[in-house]
């Protein structure tokens, strides 16, 4: 389970309403049943249920190790259309990708401004937050602040820009990245980055495949090469 850090007191831990239901109705667990815990800030535990509640309690009973796993990945994604990004969202978080910062490029439809930047941001992060207690990550994927074509990857050396004209495969493009500290992997909307783009980024172009993929589907790819050659992954 995923606790919130404030829910957290000594050797307690008391879940929140949903997860509560969810360990004692749908899984049936009951008092003395095993339960791991973590805080998303890279602490963990075992522990097992002391008190059914509500709130349910878990009695937090042996720390375990948590090792930040490296190279970082960092997922700078260009807007997709209407809410495409929540699926993005949802299977990064479930696969292990570390940041994901959405941002506005030259051809995204999805201009989102005011308070609807606000509340997408919220509901992006509920979405990582509750695929993060489905993959038990001991850190959730972070979801950062809207930006502007390129975002972090310009701060980025080692990663690679998704193109369908490039000719070097993601691979072959980001390299032996085992070693880095962290991994830009840049992907655009549905009408795909202009070539100023992808030289703002600063990090080499690359391609997936002979097949031409819908954005969602390209980035979640892409970030399984990229840990995969991280050897993070597969």
């Amino acid at each position: 389970m995923l606790v919130d850090p404030a829910r957290i007191e000594g050797d307690r831990a008391m879940l929140d309403d949903g997860d509560g239901r969810h360990l004692t109705r749908a899984l049936r667990r009951r008092e003395g049943a095993p339960v791991s815990v973590a805080d998303g800030a890279g602490r963990a535990w075992q522990g097992v249920i002391a008190d059914l509640g509500p709130p349910v309690v878990v009695s937090l009973e042996t720390p375990v190790d948590v090792v930040a796993r490296r190279p970082e990945l960092v997922v700078v994604h260009a807007l997709p259309e209407g809410r495409k990004l929540d699926d993005v969202v949802r299977r990064l978080s479930e696969l292990g990708v570390d940041r994901l910062q959405p941002v506005i490029s030259a051809r995204a439809e999805n201009r989102p401004a005011g308070d609807k930047v606000a509340k997408q941001l919220a509901r992006w992060r509920a979405v990582a937050h509750a695929a993060a207690k489905q993959a038990r990550r001991a850190w959730p994927l972070t979801v950062e602040e809207l930006a502007t074509w390129p975002g972090r990857l310009k701060e980025l050396s080692a990663g690679a820009v998704l193109g369908p004209q490039a000719s070097r495969p993601l691979g072959e493009a980001v390299g032996d990245v085992a070693s880095a500290h962290a991994v830009g992997l840049g992907v655009g909307p549905e009408g795909g980055l202009t070539q100023q783009e992808v030289g703002a980024a600063g990090l080499a172009p690359a391609a997936l495949g002979d097949t031409v993929l819908r954005t969602e589907t390209a980035a979640l790819a892409a970030a399984a090469v990229v840990l995969h050659r991280a050897g993070r992954f597969g």
